[in-house]
């Protein structure tokens, strides 16, 4: 039972510690006013600036379609992207940003890439390689466990 407990506890340091990511991330992404959502999904069409099908960056975020819906309306609505009718399927749309919107991105992004680099840089190379393995061990051990029939 002491085992158990000690992975209770670990899981919890664990939560605290993904609490504290996302506080950071909060707090610096209201100096744009905007949500974590929002990021991703100006973020993701930022590297495309051709245009994508909303349902695929929901999927590629792994943002529901609702959620993903009430983001594109208030990006649009804030003049930061547009709905383009898709090239071969004149049923389907693409999103992409707007110039301005493409300048918002770019100021956001290069923020918040320079600002993850200074992070990662308190460890070395070698510790960021392995963080990132133990990270994806631990990711898949969750898939596993959690997606398991049972």
């Amino acid at each position: 039972m002491k085992n158990d407990n000690d992975i209770v506890g670990r899981m919890q340091r664990l939560f605290d510690l993904w609490g504290k990511f996302d506080r950071v991330y909060f707090k610096i992404l209201h100096r744009w006013n905007l949500s974590y959502n929002a990021y991703l999904v100006l973020e993701e069409l930022y590297h495309h600036p051709e245009g994508l099908e909303p349902a695929a960056v929901a999927d590629q975020l792994s943002i529901p379609r609702q959620t993903m819906t009430f983001v594109l309306d208030s990006l649009e609505r804030e003049g930061r992207l547009e709905r383009l009718p898709h090239p071969a399927d004149r049923r389907r749309k693409l999103v992409s940003l707007t110039p301005a919107g493409r300048e918002f991105a770019r100021e956001v992004v290069e923020t918040i890439f320079e600002k993850e680099r200074i992070a990662m840089e308190v460890l070395t190379s070698e510790e960021q390689e392995q963080l990132l393995a133990m990270y994806g061990r631990l990711q898949h051990g969750f898939e596993t466990s959690f997606l398991a029939e049972k």
